[in-house]
């Protein structure tokens, strides 16, 4: 599993909820024909998903232009990652139609929607030329959009380069960790989605196997 790995990933994903009738296009020309009759899609998220209201009405004209349609995107701020994930597994088991048609969130929701059955089929690769089989996560089920690097600044002049933390274990080592004791600033639980803190970090690894001894005595 992905979340397993040393280095400290973190993976923004796409996904189409699935309380919607299945999407039967087999080619681009078909999901266009398909999209002309749709006047709008929700999307509903945190405030500054993609950068808030101004970028998406940016991404709403280039998403138009490119394929020929005049649809909104209907944007309303919503929930953080976590919440929302809840939410439309709430709907889906309710039989209640989903509140988005577009979810945004890491491999952890993604994982949980997947297990949960939550999320539309698509077969992205076969569809969009520019979409390969590799950024599939749990094939046809969401899209890897973005993956970025996470780690731990220091300041270099307090904290000499052969002391400095190499991984969060670092952080709780006896021998390191009266440098930093009490001066680590990490993000709020509210940004923990964007920003996996080591917390998060640790717990995500107590759900993998070859971790999970280890971020328990780490939360310790």
């Amino acid at each position: 599993m992905k979340g397993c790995r040393r280095i400290i990933t973190w993976s923004s994903l796409l996904t189409l909820i699935s309380f919607h009738s299945a999407i039967a296009a087999e080619t681009l020309d078909q999901l266009i024909a398909a999209a002309k009759k749709e006047p709008e899609f929700t999307f509903i998220a945190g405030a500054q998903t993609f950068g808030g209201q101004k970028t998406l009405s940016l991404l709403e004209a280039a998403f138009n232009k490119k394929f020929g349609l005049n649809a909104k995107i209907r944007f309303a701020a919503g929930p953080e990652m976590n919440a929302m994930a809840a939410r439309v597994i709430t709907e889906l088991k309710s039989g209640t139609k989903a509140s988005t048609d577009i979810y945004h969130g890491s491999q952890s929701h993604l994982a949980l929607l997947h297990k949960e059955k939550a999320l539309e089929k698509v077969n992205y690769s076969g569809i969009f030329p520019w979409i390969t089989k590799e950024m599939e996560i749990f094939p046809s089920e969401g899209l890897l959009i973005f993956t970025s690097l996470r780690g731990i600044i220091y300041n270099s002049k307090l904290i000499p380069k052969d002391k400095a933390p190499k991984s969060y274990e670092d952080l709780v080592d006896p021998k390191l960790s009266p440098t930093w004791a009490g001066k680590m600033a990490i993000p709020p639980a509210s940004l923990a989605a964007s920003f996996p803190s080591p917390p998060t970090w640790a717990a995500r690894r107590n759900r993998c196997g070859s971790g999970r001894r280890r971020a328990r005595r780490w939360l310790r």
